[in-house]
């Protein structure tokens, strides 16, 4: 998503996400390491962004550069 979007490598974002309870367990399990290996300085659950499959689990991720 940063790619598409045409983030510099060291931007930092705002990740959100939505999904169902599998997929907010493991974001709400691994925040720090979700926010430290994408540079996040935020993560929000929010219904935004495309729907993408997470290990056959359907979840929408956007991001938004600070």
């Amino acid at each position: 998503l940063r790619k598409e979007k045409g983030f510099e490598i060291m931007d930092r974002i705002t990740l959100y996400y939505s999904g169902d309870e599998d997929i907010n367990r493991c974001f709400n399990t691994y925040k720090e390491l979700i926010a430290s290996e994408t540079l996040a300085l935020d993560i929000k659950e929010e219904v935004r962004g495309d729907e993408v499959d997470i290990n056959s689990h359907k979840a929408t991720l956007d991001v938004e550069k600070k």
